[in-house]
């Protein structure tokens, strides 16, 4: 547990540096948006660059890696926004092109690989879904790169597990997103508080993952002391 206060309380994720003392870095979280189709990607990339943000992301992933054939469901749900290494290489490429840093969520060990070694993107983001993926959390903590957790589905414990194995496994740099996952997230189950809970046990920095409509809950959290807004 006392390695969850040695974490530093600033990060640095390209030229910025995000903390209590620092700007919030907000990242417009583009997701799989684009549903699968290139060409719905200029305008999120464009509305991303308009909107000032700090970082554009976006999500990787190979359906037949991540889901069991037996789920026909789910994979039909998933294969049809999946984009190829191509098209996600397009997207960074778009984003350098308008001067907005490019960040990932890989949800598999194959994705992973293919945006830290073929993109070199700045900062890993983990997505709810990982948490409790020990073996996955280690492989991203050996890359030595920043990590952006989110956490939503799981309890304070669970919370303290991951960043603590990703603690052992050598990274250095962790920032912590409180989340609800709900889409949309109605007002009363958002729970701000949260980002105090988290505060009290973590010294690095601590922010909110949106899925509320509008964008009153990201004031309050902004309020509340988060330093990362994903919207």
């Amino acid at each position: 547990m006392d390695c969850l206060r040695e974490f530093p309380s600033t990060i640095k994720i390209g030229q910025r540096l995000i903390g209590e003392s620092q700007p919030i870095y907000i990242i417009a979280e583009a997701g799989v948006s684009h549903l699968g189709k290139e060409s719905n990607i200029p305008p999120l990339v464009e509305m991303s660059r308009n909107a000032r943000v700090d970082a554009f992301k976006t999500q990787h992933y190979y359906t037949d890696q991540l889901v069991s054939s037996i789920d026909k469901d789910w994979q039909d749900r998933l294969a049809s926004k999946e984009v190829n290494d191509d098209v996600i290489k397009y997207m960074a490429d778009l984003c350098k092109k308008n001067h907005l840093p490019f960040l990932c969520t890989a949800h598999n060990e194959s994705a992973l690989d293919y945006v830290v070694n073929e993109l070199d993107i700045p900062a890993i983001k983990i997505g709810s879904g990982e948490l409790g993926n020990f073996q996955y959390l280690e492989r991203i903590a050996y890359t030595k790169k920043p990590v952006i957790l989110s956490t939503g589905m799981h309890t304070i414990d669970e919370i303290k597990d991951a960043a603590i194995c990703l603690s052992k496994a050598g990274c250095k740099e962790l920032a912590i997103l409180h989340c609800v996952t709900v889409y949309p997230t109605p007002k009363e189950l958002v729970n701000l508080k949260v980002i105090d809970k988290i505060k009290s046990f973590f010294s690095g920095p601590v922010g909110y993952s949106d899925h509320t409509e509008g964008n009153l809950t990201c004031l309050a959290a902004a309020s509340r002391g988060a330093t990362i807004i994903e919207k």
